[in-house]
């Protein structure tokens, strides 16, 4: 799941990851339950990266926002923003 800015995904050869998971177990806030492509995934909040944008093949899809506002809320417990 991408979660950088679009601005600086424009700017930068990299863009800001939270990768998805289908083995993980849920466990917020570090590892955040998300339908994807309607499938059960786990967005793993602890292993934020930055990958090079050669790496995306194509857009797979968006989460709804309910997802969205779940894994923001993750990254802001895992990143101590609150």
């Amino acid at each position: 799941m991408i979660v950088s800015a679009t601005p600086i995904n424009r700017a930068r050869h990299t863009v800001v990851v939270v990768p998805l998971s289908t083995e993980a177990k849920p466990r917020p806030p570090l590892a955040i339950p998300v339908d994807c492509l309607g499938r059960q995934a786990v967005a793993v909040c602890d292993q934020i990266r930055a990958v090079d944008k050669t790496r995306l093949l194509k857009l797979e899809g968006y989460l709804s926002q309910k997802d969205i506002d779940a894994l923001e809320d993750g990254l802001k417990q895992v990143l101590s923003l609150d």
